[in-house]
């Protein structure tokens, strides 16, 4: 439970944000939004600080309720209650203080929209940290028990819209996939970072192998690639499972669409007119 009321994971995403945003400052391009971006991580800063003071304050007191409730099992109530009370705090000092103001400064339309995928990336998955950290707080459990059994005032379903300032259009989920890729992510973080499956995340980076927007060595290791590129020259139009059985039953599936998507786009490109 002391583990269930630190937030370490809601600061990690100040440095990098800060970055993005001193990347305005140096290309000399400043203009009033980029002063609004300053403001708002400073605000953000702030509040960060202030919930991980308190935090640290209520482990404190919560050790000591820990303390006293393995003294006097008569203590256990007070503990559990003192603890959905910490639920309802932290909950809404993130969702208020943290989340809301992130939806409205991305909420804006941006100026070069291109230019602002990576900034506003990095919103979205400190964005989804933020409702990840909520989430976890209202599920905290004491010997397998949910301490907090009340309303959930705070949950992601009250924002499903997408929060780039921008309505869905037709291929964002593939761009956003690929923002997240030119960030250095792992499929893995990729699809942590989306809600999606690892699965579903390399489907994306499949087409856009195949379309030539990312290069596959960039995902997977040339000992994976090359033998089966190697085998697929010679079995052209071998199955995935006659693939997969004719490198040793060794490599993942969706990682061999991968390579197969690669070897497409090569096959095209040396196709003659």
């Amino acid at each position: 439970m002391l583990r269930q009321f630190a937030f370490r994971e809601l600061s990690d995403h100040l440095q990098p944000w800060q970055e993005l945003i001193a990347e305005r400052g140096a290309e000399g391009a400043l203009d009033p939004e980029d002063e609004r971006r300053r403001q708002l991580h400073d605000h953000v800063s702030r509040q960060i600080a202030s919930i991980g003071v308190t935090a640290e304050k209520f482990q404190r007191q919560l050790q000591r309720l820990i303390e006293a409730a393995e003294r006097d099992p008569n203590e256990v109530e007070a503990m559990k209650q003192r603890c959905v009370k910490a639920v309802e705090y932290f909950t809404g000092q993130i969702a208020t203080q943290i989340v809301a103001p992130l939806r409205e400064h991305l909420s804006r339309p941006l100026k070069n929209k291109k230019k602002a995928s990576r900034y506003v990336l990095h919103l979205q998955v400190f964005e989804d940290c933020c409702w990840k950290t909520i989430e976890r707080l209202y599920d905290v459990r004491f010997l397998d028990e949910r301490l907090y059994d009340g309303e959930t005032p705070h949950t992601r379903h009250s924002s499903t819209r997408r929060v780039s300032g921008v309505p869905p259009e037709k291929g964002a989920t593939y761009r956003d996939t690929l923002e997240l890729h030119r960030l250095g992510k792992t499929a893995i973080e990729i699809a942590d970072a989306r809600g999606l499956s690892v699965g579903t995340i390399k489907g994306h980076l499949s087409r856009l192998i195949e379309n030539g927007v990312i290069d596959v060595y960039t995902i997977l290791p040339a000992a994976t690639v090359d033998p089966v590129v190697n085998f697929v020259r010679e079995n052209a139009k071998a199955s995935l499972t006659d693939i997969r059985k004719g490198t040793g039953d060794q490599f993942d599936y969706d990682d061999l669409r991968m390579i197969v998507a690669h070897q497409t786009r090569c096959r095209r490109s040396e196709a003659p007119g």
